[in-house]
């Protein structure tokens, strides 16, 4: 009987070792079974859990079969400081606080973790998978007038504070009635033809090369080239057009030159159309600015902040 207890407790570090090893090799044949997704750093995803993405903004989920399925929001890029780049209200009214979890995504501010909200952009769009991030807002004063949104519905909102909206909008500042259109044009010189360019709410937008003076209303030949944007991009244009004052403009001096720009905007269907006749460029900024910065990003080719810019 001692002997067996002796022989027992001899075995029980060996029978031990052999349990441990016999463990190890159970889990390290569950992990290797378990369909992890592969994220774009090389890094993985668990099955059926949310990750963040790589590039800090977006939200990916690992589906059945290893497939990865990641949001699409376009993330915030350093854009320098060119003088003609726009500059969000959002960013300079209000001290908004990255969230502690910078790839925390959300629909609405009680996604959000408690003292913080969900912010928007309008460089999200409105679309189905379209989120805002979550962050934190210390303080939201109160301001003599309310900021203006357009919201994703075709609908102006509007805030009665500094704090970043915690809703989807398509643009800063009241949205366009329907039927509003913009036309750029340059006529000069002996022939009196120039560069064009007629942009429609429902996105259409009209690019000449050299063309006579053209009238909103009035015929005008077919145009070298179309582009088709979509009516929340330039729900964004006219947008930024509600936003200027146009009393000051245009801004002296005048220069003699043999080339004559104009820009005329129509705010709706049945409203009347406002002309502004300048000589050059400068004499629209900084106010033009950021419509000018429209074009760059959606019709680079039919810039009119360059024309006349002698």
């Amino acid at each position: 009987m001692i002997a067996s207890v002796i022989h027992l407790r001899t075995s029980l570090p060996l029978l031990l070792a052999l349990l441990g090893a016999a463990c190890s090799s159970t889990v390290t044949e569950v992990a290797n079974s378990s369909s992890l997704c592969t994220l774009p750093n090389g890094g993985t995803c668990p099955p059926g859990a949310p990750c963040p993405h790589p590039d800090g903004c977006n939200t990916c989920t690992c589906g059945p079969n290893q497939v990865l399925a990641c949001t699409e929001r376009a993330c915030a890029v350093d854009a320098g400081t060119a003088a003609d780049a726009p500059v969000s209200t959002l960013d300079a009214a209000q001290d908004v606080t990255p969230s502690t979890d910078a790839s925390r995504t959300c629909e609405r501010s009680a996604d959000c973790p408690s003292g913080e909200r969900c912010v928007f952009s309008p460089t999200t769009g409105c679309g189905e998978s379209d989120f805002g991030v979550c962050r934190a807002v210390p303080g939201c004063e109160s301001l003599p007038v309310a900021p203006l949104f357009c919201g994703c519905d075709g609908r102006t909102f509007n805030m009665p504070n500094a704090c970043p909206p915690d809703r989807p909008f398509t643009a800063e500042g009241p949205c366009a009635p329907r039927g509003a259109a913009m036309l750029w044009q340059a006529p000069g010189g002996f022939a009196g033809t120039g560069p064009a360019v007629r942009v429609e709410d429902n996105g259409a937008v009209s690019i000449w090369t050299s063309v006579s003076e053209l009238t909103l209303d009035g015929p005008a030949p077919a145009p070298d080239r179309r582009i088709a944007l979509s009516s929340y991009l330039t729900e964004v244009l006219f947008a930024r057009w509600n936003q200027i004052d146009l009393r000051a403009l245009p801004h002296g001096p005048n220069v003699s030159s043999d080339c004559y720009p104009s820009v005329t905007v129509r705010r709706c269907a049945r409203c009347d159309a406002t002309t502004l006749r300048y000589q050059g460029p400068a004499q629209l900024t900084p106010e033009m600015n950021q419509v000018w910065a429209w074009f760059g990003e959606n019709a680079p080719d039919a810039q009119p902040g360059r024309y006349c810019a002698f």
